[in-house]
C-alpha cells in the first residue's frame, strides 16, 4: 500500500534564504538583484511555485523517505520511480563499507549561519565527502563542475562537521547533480576538487554574498520598501558597490530572476548596440509597424524594406542586421516574459491600461470518453485499423526501456543503432563566435568557370 510523504521532510518544502544557495548564480553574478527585487517588491509576483515544482518536491520527499527506510522502492507511485530508483541506487552505491549518510541535511550557510540551505544526500569522511543534488527537471541541464549551489551545500557541510571530523587541504569532494529525466543527464561527469580548492572557489562566494547582502541593507535603509519603482539608477546611488549584470540563457542571472519582466538593465542589456543615427532601440520597437495580413505573405527582403521605410530608416546594413540578430534572442525572451508578467496580474483581476482579456483560440478537439467512443464508432461498421492509428515508439522512448541491454548487450546495441536513422543537419545562420564548424554554401562549393571554358548549352 503507497504512503502519502509527510510535507516538509525535504528543503524543497522550505522558505528559501535570503541569499538562497540555489538563487547563488543570480546574486553572485548581479550583485544588485536582491536589493533591486526587495526595493520594488509591490512589483514582483507572489511565487505561487508550478506544477513542474511541485513535481519535483514530491520526488525529493520520495526519494527520502526511502533512503531513510520509511518505505520501500515498491511503495513509491510509479509516476516518480523514473526518478527516485535511479537515484537512490546511485547515492547509495557511494557509501563506503561501514559508513553512513545524511539525507536532506540542513546547514548553516557559511557566508551567513543564521540562513540554512538543504544538501540531499551526503557521505561524510575524513578523506572523501560526496555531495548529491536531486535534479527532478527534464528540460534545464543542470551541470555539476562549478555549481556555486552544491559548493555552498559543499563547504557548508565541511564547516558543520569539521569538529567533529579531521578534513585536510587534500581531502576529496565530490559533487554532482543527478538529473536522470535529462537526455544529457547521465553523461554528465562529477566535479571532484579538493578542499582546499574548494575553499579557494567558495571564498568568492562569500564576498559576493557580503557585497550583495550590505548592499541590500543600504538600499533598505535609505530607500526601504516605498511602495512605488525604484530605478536601477536609484539602487546604485544608495550602494555604489553593487552592480547589475543582465545575462541571458538557462544558467544566466536573469533566469529565474522574479524582477526579469520589468528589469531596465535586462531591456537595455537586450538592445545594446542597436541604436540607428535616427533613433534609439526603444524608440524603433515602441514605432516597429504591424504588417497587414497581405504583407506578411511577401518575400522576407520586401517585409524588411517595407519595415524600414516605415520606420524612416534612410540605411539599415549588413552590420546592423547582423547585430539585430546577435540580439534578438534576448530581446525575444525578455518580451515573452513581459507578455506572462502581464497576463498574471490581468487573471488576478488587476486593470492595466492599454491590455484586456479575451479569450483565445479553443484546444483541439479530443474524445471525451475513449472507450464510449470506440464502442460508438465500432457500431458504425468502422474496423479497428480505420478506427485507430498504430505507431512504434520512437528510438529515444525505447532506447530508455532497452537502456540496460543496449549497455551490456553488444550485438543489441549494434542492431539497435543499425535500425535508427535521423534527418540531416540543415545549413543554418549563426554568429562568427559560434563554436560549430563552419560549412560553405552551395554556391560556394560550385567550380569556378573559368571565360576560355566552353558554356553548357
Amino acid at each position: 500500500m503507497t504512503t502519502t510523504p509527510t510535507p516538509g521532510i525535504t528543503g524543497s518544502s522550505n522558505t528559501h534564504a535570503r541569499l538562497s544557495p540555489s538563487d547563488s548564480k543570480r546574486w553572485t553574478s548581479c550583485l544588485a538583484s536582491i536589493a533591486f527585487q526587495e526595493a520594488n517588491s509591490h512589483r514582483v509576483r507572489k511565487d505561487d511555485g508550478s506544477a513542474y515544482a511541485d513535481f519535483g518536491t514530491e520526488a525529493h520527499e520520495w526519494a527520502a523517505k526511502v533512503l531513510l527506510n520509511q518505505i520501500t522502492h515498491d511503495e513509491v507511485p510509479d509516476e516518480f520511480r523514473e526518478i527516485v530508483d535511479p537515484y537512490v541506487d546511485h547515492c547509495l552505491a557511494t557509501v563506503p563499507e561501514g559508513a553512513s549518510y545524511e539525507v536532506e541535511v540542513q546547514v548553516p550557510l557559511f557566508f551567513q549561519t543564521e540562513q540554512y540551505g538543504t544538501c540531499d544526500f551526503a557521505v561524510i569522511t575524513e578523506n572523501r565527502i560526496v555531495i548529491r543534488d536531486l535534479k527532478a527537471g527534464a528540460g534545464v541541464l543542470v551541470t555539476s563542475d562549478s555549481n556555486s549551489q552544491l559548493a555552498i551545500y559543499a563547504y557548508s557541510l565541511v564547516k558543520l562537521y569539521e569538529d567533529l571530523f579531521v578534513f585536510g587541504p587534500d581531502t576529496i569532494i565530490d559533487i554532482h547533480a543527478f538529473q536522470p529525466r535529462h537526455r544529457e543527464g547521465a553523461d554528465q561527469p562529477h566535479w571532484e576538487i579538493t578542499l582546499a580548492d574548494l575553499a579557494t572557489f567558495c571564498q568568492e562566494i562569500e564576498y559576493k554574498a557580503i557585497q550583495a547582502r550590505t548592499g541590500a541593507e543600504r538600499v533598505r535603509a535609505k530607500i526601504g520598501s516605498p511602495g512605488r519603482d525604484v530605478s536601477p539608477e536609484e539602487i546604485l546611488e544608495a550602494a555604489p558597490g553593487l552592480v547589475f549584470h543582465a545575462e541571458e540563457g538557462d544558467g544566466g542571472s536573469c533566469r529565474w530572476c522574479r524582477c526579469k519582466s520589468w528589469c531596465p538593465k535586462r531591456l537595455s542589456a537586450a538592445l545594446e548596440d542597436l541604436d540607428t543615427p535616427r533613433m534609439s532601440a526603444e524608440d524603433m520597437l515602441a514605432a516597429m509597424p504591424d504588417l497587414s495580413k497581405a504583407e506578411t505573405k511577401l518575400p522576407v527582403e520586401e517585409r524588411v524594406s517595407l519595415t524600414k521605410e516605415r520606420l524612416g530608416l534612410s540605411i539599415v546594413t549588413d552590420d546592423y542586421l547582423v547585430t539585430l540578430l546577435r540580439r534578438s534572442k534576448a530581446i525575444k525572451k525578455f518580451l515573452d516574459d513581459v507578455e506572462t508578467y502581464l497576463e498574471e496580474r490581468l487573471l488576478d483581476g488587476e486593470e492595466i491600461p492599454g491590455t484586456v482579456l479575451v479569450m483565445g483560440r479553443e484546444g483541439n478537439r479530443a474524445w471525451a470518453n475513449e472507450e464510449a467512443a470506440d464502442v460508438f464508432l465500432r457500431n458504425q461498421g468502422l474496423k479497428q485499423e480505420e478506427r485507430f492509428d498504430f505507431k512504434l515508439k520512437s528510438p529515444t522512448a525505447i532506447e530508455k526501456i532497452l537502456a540496460d541491454k543496449l549497455k551490456t548487450v553488444k550485438r543489441t546495441a549494434t542492431r539497435f543503432n543499425e535500425l535508427v536513422t535521423r534527418s540531416p543537419a540543415k545549413k543554418v545562420i549563426a554568429l562568427a563566435d559560434d563554436d560549430r564548424p563552419v560549412v560553405s554554401s552551395a554556391i560556394a562549393s560550385m567550380p569556378t568557370v573559368e571565360d576560355d571554358e566552353p558554356e553548357f548549352s
